[in-house]
């Protein structure tokens, strides 16, 4: 699937927000990838490509929001758009800058966490009670078992080594500290 400027994601979504380019919207990590290795300039200088998984069963649909940057603190850009909701997966993807390789890593919010932060971002995101808690936990952690126990070829520490990563080392990349 190629991207596609994203307004209102579908079902099983990554969207992938960058100030290099608009939000977009893929079905798979592959067409992601592929996106960012056609167009490099897609993620310029970053260190990690940022992913927002969102699937119909965690919840409401996903909150677009444009951020207007300050001038001249990303050259040629003044304004960014971000996907946001309590329940997304956040997916940040490491990427070889200069020689080192970023860590990559999943985060997500916990029900309890949402609660704390409810009062102060509810406007923006909704009520944190339309999220479906056990839905988002349970992905969360079918995600990361699938990485570190379906992918990995290697750990460094108590994080899973993918293949391509243990490639690039072997290449000379070097992994950045945590």
């Amino acid at each position: 699937m190629q991207a596609t400027r994203c307004d209102k994601p579908t079902a099983g979504t990554l969207l992938a927000h960058d100030v290099h380019a608009p939000l977009a919207e893929y079905d798979n990590v592959t067409a992601v990838f592929s996106a960012y290795a056609e167009h490099d300039s897609l993620a310029g200088s970053a260190r990690v490509i940022h992913l927002k998984l969102w699937r119909a069963d965690f919840g409401p649909p996903v909150t677009i929001r444009r951020i207007e940057l300050k001038p001249g603190a990303v050259p040629g850009h003044k304004f960014l758009h971000v996907a946001e909701g309590w329940g997304l997966l956040d997916l940040q993807i490491g990427r070889p800058i200069k020689g080192r390789l970023s860590p990559s890593r999943i985060a997500v919010n916990s029900g309890s966490r949402a609660r704390q932060w409810e009062d102060t971002l509810a406007h923006q995101v909704g009520p944190v009670a339309d999220w479906n808690w056990g839905i988002v936990a349970k992905t969360a952690r079918r995600l990361q078992y699938h990485i570190a126990r379906r992918l990995a070829v290697a750990k460094r520490g108590n994080r899973p080594v993918l293949a391509g990563a243990e490639a690039a080392r072997a290449n000379g990349i070097a992994f950045a500290e945590v």
